[in-house]
């Protein structure tokens, strides 16, 4: 008697151990990244940086979102259509009218601030301080992802903050000369770049 009863415990045991697996798999099922981009050569090289990295290594479906200008994505991203973006430090800070002839003192205000008042994190900024967007000097790029989105990724930017400092200044010249004048696209460049780097 006590065999069967030990039996039918495991039996139970296996059983609701497969269907959390069912569950879980099931769970993942339909799930997305959308990541916003603005038009320009350079963004579209970072959104595929992200892009790749997301989809590579962790296997999830994601979608890169053209927009015209910033407002729209501004509009994408407080309904919740986009999770993911990049903005340029230098925009941040004349927007919230931080110093900025100190870089590292306004990154850390900015933080700060996204996170408390838009529910945005800033990750590590990709390391180029000289941007061929807005007249060159930008401070730099970094991604954001949206608070909400950490419920159903909350290893992202785990994932993403890889990127943080991997491409100067000689390297995005580089990165972009080959979309501009080889004519390759944004996503081939940015997977030969991770490649190179062992990201992806």
């Amino acid at each position: 008697m006590k065999k069967s009863l030990f039996i039918l415990t495991m039996a139970m045991v296996i059983f609701m151990g497969s269907m959390s697996v069912v569950h879980e798999a099931s769970a993942c099922v339909g799930k997305k990244i959308v990541i916003g981009t603005l038009v320009e050569p350079e963004q579209k090289l970072l959104a595929n940086l992200l892009a790749l990295m997301i989809r590579e290594r962790t296997g999830t479906t994601v979608e890169i979102k053209i927009y015209s200008n910033m407002e729209e994505l501004a509009r994408a991203l407080k309904k919740e259509k986009i999770q993911v973006y990049n903005e340029y430090l230098i925009d941040a800070v004349k927007t919230l009218k931080l110093d900025v002839n100190d870089r590292d003192a306004s990154f850390k205000e900015l933080r700060k601030i996204y996170n408390r008042r838009f529910n945005l994190i800033w990750l590590p900024p990709y390391g180029f301080v000289n941007s061929r967007v807005d007249g060159g000097s930008s401070l730099g790029a970094a991604p954001l992802i949206a608070k909400q989105t950490l419920k159903l990724f909350p290893a992202l930017p785990r994932l993403l903050s890889k990127l943080g400092g991997r491409v100067g200044d000689a390297q995005l010249n580089a990165l972009l000369n080959e979309i501009k004048q080889k004519k390759i696209s944004e996503e081939d460049v940015a997977r030969d770049f991770l490649k190179q780097e062992k990201l992806i």
